[in-house]
């Protein structure tokens, strides 16, 4: 293949995957289909398999960028944050405020993706060091995603009685006294 068809194949898979982000963060996952990307480009049906074996590669694209974005806005806000029991509570408050944020394309992500666990971890590294615990790092951030992760897909699915607003406030006070039970040690 020469550099212009492989340009030209490139530019057409990053439309495609465009086009999937758009619908997914439109109308959720779910609603994102082959055809429907078909349609939205002005190509056939078939065109897409070209490109993608099936729906599930593109996802498997959009999960990986959705999660470096998630990582990406944890990553501003570790960077703005001294002491780590302070970078933990606000790392937590913006893992929930890009899922609540994020609807279509946060559902896409896979438990608690490598770039978001690693500043999770980072986060918790500082906080033992400084107070030590029983759990690792790496145990602490898996624990915090797991529950970040719960009140995020709880708070989208509409099953907290006061809507987000609450799953927020609830998610804050799950994250502190996670902090304050490491603090204590």
């Amino acid at each position: 293949m020469n550099e212009t068809a492989t340009t030209t194949r490139d530019a057409r898979r990053n439309e495609i995957i465009a086009a999937a982000w758009t619908m997914a963060a439109e109308e959720g996952w779910p609603a994102v289909t082959l055809r429907g990307l078909a349609k939205r480009l002005g190509l056939s049906a078939p065109a897409i398999y070209q490109y993608f074996r099936d729906k599930e590669a593109i996802q498997t694209v959009l999960a990986a960028e959705s999660a470096d974005r998630c990582a990406a806005a944890l990553a501003t806000t570790a960077a703005t944050i001294d002491g780590p029991a302070k970078r933990i509570r606000a790392l937590g408050r913006a893992y929930v405020a890009f899922g609540l944020a994020n609807p279509g394309l946060y559902g896409m992500q896979r438990g608690l993706d490598e770039p978001v666990r690693a500043i999770l971890i980072e986060a918790f590294r500082d906080l033992v060091e400084r107070k030590g615990s029983k759990g690792t790092p790496d145990d602490l951030a898996d624990r915090l995603g797991a529950v970040l992760h719960g009140f995020v897909t709880l708070a989208l699915a509409a099953r907290f009685e006061g809507g987000e607003q609450r799953a927020v406030i609830l998610a804050g006070e799950a994250v502190d006294d996670m902090v304050k039970g490491i603090a204590r040690r």
